[in-house]
């Protein structure tokens, strides 16, 4: 229960390259600290914004184009891929792999399987400790796509999407007395203790060791 083992459950959250466990000394590299693996926006907006040597953001857009036939996910999966470990090459420590440009031509891969791509591939190439993965997608909006982000190796993820219904309820007065701030505070809120829920019934306390632990069950 993670009300009552409150003291020893924790959504801090790192970003940037992991140091070495095993190497005595300072990290060789700053790391930025979160308190929760969901991003509010101004939290992502000052994430875009980083000016910081250490902590290098690429931007990697997974779409793909909807009039290049069958093949054009399968294409786009190995894009995403190739452009992540380029990204790592040149320095980058935050990939932020994001669906908001999306139009006519241009559909959104799924971001678990965008993210569980780019997850596996950096571990496979050796360099999935020198970055951290940040998603901005449309298609996360509850607890359950919050936690199987973090379970496939997401460090952050920013639902601009359910921020926007938000907003937009807000404009139509839907909301009542809360304002703008407190209902996207409560959304944050909510989703922390879902996820916290879940991590719980695992038996597990941190979120970090929750994140590409890939602890799921197939049901049904």
């Amino acid at each position: 229960d993670p009300i009552r083992e409150e003291l020893v459950m924790s959504l801090n959250t790192i970003l940037g390259t992991r140091p070495n466990m095993l190497e005595s000394g300072p990290v060789a590299k700053r790391v930025l600290r979160l308190d929760s693996p969901l991003l509010l926006p101004k939290e992502f907006v000052a994430l875009q914004r980083l000016r910081h040597p250490d902590l290098k953001t690429a931007m990697i857009e997974i779409l793909f184009n909807v009039h290049q036939g069958s093949g054009a996910l399968r294409q786009a999966i190995a894009r995403i891929r190739q452009e992540a470990r380029d990204a790592v090459e040149q320095g980058a420590t935050i990939l932020i792999l994001s669906d908001r440009r999306l139009n006519a031509d241009q559909a959104p891969i799924p971001s678990l399987l965008a993210t569980a791509a780019i997850h596996h591939h950096l571990i496979r190439t050796g360099r999935r400790m020198r970055a951290s993965l940040v998603v901005e997608a449309g298609d996360v909006h509850e607890v359950h796509h919050l936690a199987c982000l973090v379970g496939y190796g997401a460090s952050v993820i920013y639902p601009y999407l359910a921020f926007q219904t938000l907003k937009s309820e807000y404009a139509r007065g839907r909301l009542g007395t809360l304002t703008l701030e407190q209902s996207l505070a409560d959304y944050k809120k909510a989703m922390n203790q879902g996820l916290l829920k879940i991590m719980s019934k695992m038996g597990i306390s941190t979120v970090g060791s929750y994140r590409g632990a890939q602890i799921f069950e197939a049901l049904g």
